[in-house]
């Protein structure tokens, strides 16, 4: 929960909810913990709605308080889920653009890689056009060819082979944030929700 659009602070977040007249538990983020309803109306961390709040209790660290709108235990479960969909969101886009950012990176690496395989097979082609101007003799020329064949094979094997690792590598990191960001998920809405 934060306060107005303009220099907005979280000054606290909604830990959980309290018996059924709607009671949130309330993780203060002030210096004295009730500060939490002095700063006037705050509203949820997207802005969309603004809330009082009133404090009524204390409990294991947490401030309890009533918020202007909220008149049940369900109202209060929607809020607390409504902040942690809002939460889910906002981490789900960074896992995303860290995973972009992986990705972009690791493409670059592709790409600088095959620029480098192919300059030197550029530059192994223009060796054997000088080894096969060099040949005095068919026979010569038809044994250069052979082991050019021979090296270009095994080269193309051993540079797909780079590539295709290297691709796995980009593909595997890249998909770290969001596979974690996932597990986090999974994780925290399939917490048994407690009274």
């Amino acid at each position: 929960m934060v306060t107005s659009e303009q220099d907005r602070i979280c000054v606290g977040a909604i830990a959980g909810v309290r018996g059924l007249k709607g009671e949130v538990r309330i993780k203060s983020f002030t210096a004295n913990p009730d500060d939490v309803a002095a700063y006037g109306p705050v509203s949820t961390e997207d802005g969309v709605t603004s809330y009082r709040i009133k404090v009524t209790a204390h409990a294991k660290g947490l401030v309890i308080a009533r918020l202007d709108g909220i008149a049940d235990r369900d109202a209060a479960e929607a809020l607390k889920g409504y902040e942690d969909a809002v939460s889910y969101g906002k981490e789900a886009v960074d896992a995303v653009m860290k995973s972009n950012a992986i990705f972009v990176k690791g493409f670059q690496d592709i790409n600088t890689a095959l620029f480098g395989l192919a300059q030197t097979s550029m530059e192994d082609s223009v060796a054997a056009t000088q080894k096969i101007f060099g040949c005095k003799t068919v026979a010569d020329v038809i044994d250069a060819q052979s082991e050019l064949a021979q090296a270009n094979y095994a080269k193309a094997l051993d540079d797909s082979r780079k590539i295709s690792d290297l691709s796995v590598e980009v593909a595997e990191a890249a998909s770290k944030p969001i596979a974690k960001q996932v597990n986090a998920a999974v994780e925290k809405f399939s917490k048994p929700i407690a009274a």
